[in-house]
């Protein structure tokens, strides 16, 4: 049973890593070079910000801190789901009829008015 928790956990980690290296290499091919990522994953920040797991094994992950330490200024940041409230206009924005990673210039007003709201 340990090892299958485990296991998900792993299968975990390396999904969020292809999400945040989609993102990176499309910010990238975008001109931008200095980013930061908000998650509400605790597990992925440390993972990527703990050098010590350049040894696991973990391909996609060590692409990803292979980027973060080599192009343009890159953050990682842990932010609580409940206190995220950009992220879960964003998601509702992507199920309403948007599919694929978005890129926005500027907030989208839509996220900037439920933000207002909840303060």
């Amino acid at each position: 049973m340990v090892r299958l928790i485990e296991d998900l956990e792993q299968r975990l980690l390396v999904e969020c890593c292809k999400v945040i290296l989609d993102g990176m290499i499309t910010s990238l091919s975008n001109g931008f070079n200095r980013v930061v990522i908000h998650t509400d994953n605790l597990e992925v920040v440390q993972a990527l910000q703990d050098n010590l797991l350049e040894d696991s094994g973990i391909t996609i992950l060590k692409r990803v801190q292979r980027i973060m330490s080599t192009e343009g200024r890159w953050l990682i940041r842990h932010i609580p789901r409940e206190e995220n409230c950009v992220s879960v206009c964003l998601a509702k924005l992507s199920v309403e009829g948007r599919t694929g990673l978005q890129v926005y210039d500027e907030c989208p007003l839509q996220v900037y008015d439920e933000c207002l709201h909840d303060t």
